[in-house]
């Protein structure tokens, strides 16, 4: 195979077989992949803003207390709208972030704005709270957990495998500790 044929290229990868590429942008696993990461950005973030506005729409005449609007925001508006799995391989869109914390007290108040400071409803029952979501913690909570991931020895993931290559490729070996290399400053 020439050097000249790969994926992206418009021209025909198999004899006989005429192959189309997208030029800008693909769908994969839900989610869009583009070149152009602003692209990408920007087409995965309004689709899953128009799914949390359709279902807190769906469940805005619900007469829910505030724990069951909580649940309602908990459940079915980061799973069932797959915020989740948009927020933790992405880079973070604060303004849409934004956009839909306000969406989320917005439906919380009924649009009568906030009887409990934000800040206190995410606390825990024990100190006043109401435990709702932070989606500006929440994201970043999920984009931790790459951390977490990459310095796990056991995880042989080819993503980890290909970060790994990536980094030795511009001599930046070892940039994170992983397990194995840390050392406990006090041994016995």
């Amino acid at each position: 195979m020439d050097r000249h044929k790969y994926i992206g290229n418009d021209k025909i990868l198999l004899s006989g077989k005429e192959l189309k590429w997208p030029k800008d942008k693909v769908k994969s696993l839900g989610l869009w992949i583009s070149t152009d990461a602003e692209l990408s950005a920007s087409l995965n973030y309004k689709e899953k803003l128009e799914k949390v506005k359709e279902i807190l729409r769906c469940w805005k005449y619900h007469r829910l207390t505030l724990l069951g609007k909580i649940t309602v925001i908990k459940s079915l508006v980061l799973v069932a709208s797959q915020l989740v799995y948009l927020l933790s391989p992405l880079r973070s869109n604060y303004r849409v972030l934004n956009e839909i914390n306000n969406l989320l007290y917005t439906f919380l108040w009924n649009s009568k704005g906030d009887k409990i400071k934000p800040k206190v409803m995410i606390n825990d029952f024990c100190v006043g709270g109401l435990k709702m979501i932070d989606i500006s913690s929440f994201n970043k909570s999920l984009k931790t957990t790459w951390i977490k991931k990459y310095l796990d020895n056991n995880n042989k993931g080819k993503w980890k495998i290909f970060f790994d290559i990536t980094l030795k490729k511009y001599g930046c070996q070892n940039l994170l500790p992983t397990t194995s290399t840390l050392e406990t400053p006090y041994r016995q």
